[in-house]
């Protein structure tokens, strides 16, 4: 026989009883629905994904997993705004999760807020200084705001402590190239071809600065070997203008191609 309470007490007891058996939060129901979008998002079912990550915040407002599919989701939808406001709660559910640092930096960075981009990526080193992403995307934030210096001082600390980073030497590269310094830049290309001889974009990178010193065999060495490797680039059409251009000109090569040291 169950317990029997009668008048005010009985009134207390029982509310008691309903908070017992009414749960805080349905956390299967928000787990089941997390699930289900993660399945639609990853066959790029992006817009049934999101009705599902809704649906699981709805039945627990603090679900991580749910604000973080849902960043991804709009990501891959390219609607920064909204990837910045569900990475934004996710950071705050989880505020030592570097991968939600580094994607929300990115989205800062595709909204334009660029502060904010930089002190995601400044909070990510504080958590792990050996986090070289997040170096990487502190220089990229540095070029676009034209601090170069800066942005050359982090590039030259990435590849001092990872020198195969390939992206670091690429953006070196082509930054020293903006500023004129073709004959560095040549060298970055060159050491980035040595890391990875299947590094196109490198061997673009060196075809240009020959060309801006005026190495014309060197040039046109170069540019054709990023044809052979990439013959229907957007680029494509320029470079062999451009090929047609230097083989007319016959100018000499004014620098010895021996004083280009890799390195």
């Amino acid at each position: 026989m169950g317990i029997v309470a009668t008048g005010k007490v009985a009134d207390k007891f029982n509310d008691l009883i309903n908070k017992v058996h009414i749960p805080f939060k349905n956390t299967g129901k928000s787990y089941e629905h997390c699930i289900k979008a993660d399945a639609l998002r990853i066959q790029d079912y992006f817009l049934e994904s999101i009705a599902e990550y809704k649906k699981a915040i709805s039945f627990d407002k603090d679900n991580f997993d749910a604000y973080r599919g849902l960043g991804f989701t709009y990501k891959a939808l390219d609607m920064s705004e909204k990837m910045v406001e569900s990475f934004e709660i996710a950071k705050k559910l989880s505020p030592f999760d570097k991968e939600i640092y580094v994607e929300l930096g990115m989205g800062y960075l595709k909204t334009g807020e660029i502060a904010l981009a930089m002190s995601c990526f400044r909070t990510l080193i504080k958590l792990d200084p050996d986090f070289t992403e997040a170096w990487f995307q502190l220089a990229m934030s540095h070029e676009l705001l034209n601090e170069n210096e800066m942005a050359i001082d982090i590039y030259n600390k990435i590849i001092l402590q990872k020198d195969t980073h390939l992206g670091a030497y690429n953006n070196l590269g082509s930054l020293y190239m903006r500023l004129g310094k073709h004959f560095e830049a040549a060298g970055l290309f060159l050491r980035a071809i040595e890391i990875n001889p299947q590094f196109s974009r490198a061997f673009l990178g060196l075809a240009i600065a020959f060309d801006k010193m005026e190495r014309v065999n060197d040039a046109i060495r170069y540019y054709k070997k990023y044809l052979e490797m990439k013959p229907n680039s957007a680029n494509t059409i320029y470079i062999i203008e451009r090929l047609e251009a230097l083989r007319t000109e016959k100018r000499p090569s004014s620098r010895s191609h021996l004083k280009l040291v890799s390195f």
